[in-house]
């Protein structure tokens, strides 16, 4: 796990020095050592490539990069773990490959020397990577499948001189100093839809972000010839798969990920997903398993009981770490600057890997994505009856319709909500005029209504929504999920904008800012293809049980542990911005000028906040510290709307 830094096309000396400081700007990603290197020709067009290591596998300077293929020339800057490396190494072997180091770099590195862009097919793990081809005057990139390793690329122009920037991280090609900190508007847009932004685009314009299981060809003009993708979850469905078959699969993903120079501990919430990775990691006995989990004061949101009970059961070293609401205020806004886009979620991923790297920890497994993958979230039980009910209220006349809606709005007035509710109530409107799964699911998840979005944007009216998703998602989802049953379109949104665009990315950002790699075992792509093979009874039913997670630790876990109401991974933040925060967020709020410049209508965040104050229902914390986070990211990193 590492950061990587590249530039293709005209190399003069602004453009080396500001390579130089994009892979400073990443040191957190790779504390352990750092390289660099160059080539560039008479006429002033090359590659300079740029590195920082957290080494996991092969700790010796053998596995420092930028590494060169002393045959054909290549070289690589990659970052994340191949867990397939030792069988790819013997085949290569086999063709009479020779090895220099033991770590899964040269085996990306050699394996393109043997299979060229195939190599993607081969590889088994989470990885970003640029491979300069001299020979064929290019550079090969490639992100993994699922989006766990983040690639961000940015042209940048001076005269006649085209220079293509790479980077691990948005904040880093910021720090070229190249790129103008102009707020991308469809992003901003996108943003108060979500509470995180969509790719391709980023925050800042003209910053993209490699689509996940995509991969690029860059020529030395630093331009795109092309990108396209490599996998994707609708075309790689194995049919037909077997329960043993998947189990089995299962318990290679966490064995491979389990596979490490250095220590390697488990978050474990004490529910059913993480308590899965957690239990086949003993079953893979490799000695005693470090479990952790965060918990809090606040009764309400501690669930460090259930935790407890499973690692006692499992008979893990299990770590408990306490986060307090002033120890959370005093480490804030170093949690905030570990934020490489605004996003509402992913802080308490930092203060979890911030512990744990003090501990002495630098690989953890988690066990993100079981919900995604088998039903585990309401939208399963709710979007299908969601689209019912719309299907059945498009038959209404429309003066039936205005009527019902006009009696629903007197009862959310009647109920004392002056400030309009923005939870699924309060969306009704929405979601009935709202067509196909994708958009639903949109609707679903939004943050707040679309007449309140447009009071934020001072907008007069929202014709031509794009429902907070790119263009290149709405061509996405309007063909992949165009056959698909429900449950496994839900499923593929889930995996793709909750998992892909928010858990993912804040998950990257959050644990490297504290030096920490985190794996996935439940979202290792031969796992994902074979779940997505089975019957839907198997995968979903009874929905939001995954009981075939369950059994699968049946004779390790007593599955009445997580006979619970579901709750996720959150803090007390809504507490804490009524107490600590409150004097921090009502600043913020009350600079109008500071709102103005990333084009938020004072007035009403100023009316969010006070009903949020006055505790008016149907007002999460997640509205307002969406708001908060915008405005904190954008100043600190001086991002305005237009400059």
């Amino acid at each position: 796990m590492c950061g990587i830094t590249a530039a293709i096309g005209s190399i003069y000396p602004k453009i080396i020095d500001s390579a130089g400081q994009i892979n400073n700007a990443q040191f957190h990603r790779g504390p352990d050592s750092g390289g660099f290197w160059s080539s560039v020709n008479d006429q002033g067009q090359g590659v300079v490539l740029a590195h920082r290591r957290l080494a996991i596998l092969d700790l010796s300077s053998k596995g420092s990069q930028p590494m060169i293929d002393g045959i054909t020339g290549n070289v690589i800057t990659y970052n994340g773990e191949i867990y397939n490396h030792r069988e790819l190494r013997q085949e290569l072997e086999k063709k009479g490959i020779n090895f220099y180091s033991d770590c899964d770099t040269e085996v990306i590195l050699l394996g393109y020397r043997v299979w060229g862009e195939s190599i993607l097919d081969y590889l088994r793990g989470m990885f970003s990577f640029v491979i300069w081809n001299p020979q064929k005057n290019h550079a090969f990139c490639a992100r993994d499948r699922l989006g766990i390793k983040p690639f961000y690329y940015s042209s940048v122009q001076k005269n006649d001189c085209h220079t293509l920037l790479i980077a691990s991280e948005v904040k880093a090609l910021l720090a070229s100093n190249l790129i103008d900190r102009k707020l991308n508007k469809e992003s901003l847009e996108n943003y108060l839809w979500n509470g995180f932004v969509i790719s391709p685009n980023t925050i800042i314009d003209k910053i993209f972000s490699l689509p996940a299981g995509y991969k690029m060809i860059i020529d030395l003009n630093g331009g795109i010839k092309r990108c396209e993708s490599y996998w994707s979850m609708s075309k790689h469905k194995v049919n037909n798969t077997s329960v043993e078959s998947l189990e089995q699969e299962l318990k290679e993903a966490v064995k491979m990920r389990l596979m490490s120079d250095v220590p390697v501990g488990v978050f474990l919430s004490g529910g059913i997903d993480s308590s899965l990775v957690a239990a086949l990691s003993v079953q893979a006995d490799i000695g005693t398993i470090k479990t952790f989990n965060l918990s809090f004061e606040e009764v309400e949101y501690d669930e460090s009981i259930y935790a407890h009970q499973v690692a006692n059961v499992l008979g893990t070293e299990h770590i408990n770490i306490k986060l307090s609401q002033s120890q959370f205020s005093n480490q804030l806004e170093n949690a905030l600057k570990s934020l490489d886009q605004p996003s509402f979620d992913g802080l308490n991923t930092y203060y979890i890997s911030r512990a744990v790297r003090e501990i002495g920890i630098k690989v953890v497994l988690s066990g993100a994505g079981g919900d995604e993958l088998f039903g585990g979230y309401r939208s399963f039980q709710e979007i299908p009856l969601a689209l019912k009910i719309s299907h059945y209220w498009s038959k209404l006349p429309h003066s039936l319709r205005n009527k019902c809606l006009k009696q629903v709005t007197q009862w959310n007035q009647g109920r004392g909500r002056d400030f309009p509710p923005q939870t699924r109530w309060g969306k009704l409107e929405d979601l009935l005029s709202t067509n196909g799964v994708a958009n639903t699911y949109q609707v679903f998840y939004s943050l707040f209504t679309q007449n309140f979005q447009c009071q934020l944007l001072d907008k007069k009216d929202h014709q031509n929504i794009s429902y907070g998703l790119t263009n290149f998602y709405q061509e996405k989802f309007k063909e992949s999920l165009q056959n698909e049953p429900i449950l496994n379109a839900i499923s593929d949104l889930e995996l793709a904008i909750f998992l892909g665009e928010r858990l993912l990315r804040d998950t990257d950002a959050t644990s490297m800012a504290n030096s920490l790699e985190i794996r996935l075992p439940l979202i290792d792509h031969h796992v994902v293809n074979l779940v997505r093979g089975q019957t839907t009874k198997n995968r979903f039913y009874p929905l939001g049980k995954k009981f075939f997670l369950r059994n699968l630790m049946a004779d390790q876990l007593n599955t009445q542990l997580f006979e619970r109401p579901k709750s996720g991974f959150v803090m007390p933040i809504e507490q804490w911005c009524r107490q600590g925060l409150k004097n921090e967020i009502s600043e913020t709020f009350n600079d109008r000028s500071r709102l103005a410049k990333i084009g938020i209508n004072a007035d009403a965040v100023k009316a969010l906040w006070e009903a949020f104050l006055a505790e008016s229902p149907g007002l999460y914390w997640s509205r307002i510290w969406s708001i908060y986070i915008l405005c904190w990211w954008c100043d600190r990193h001086d991002v305005v709307l237009e400059n």
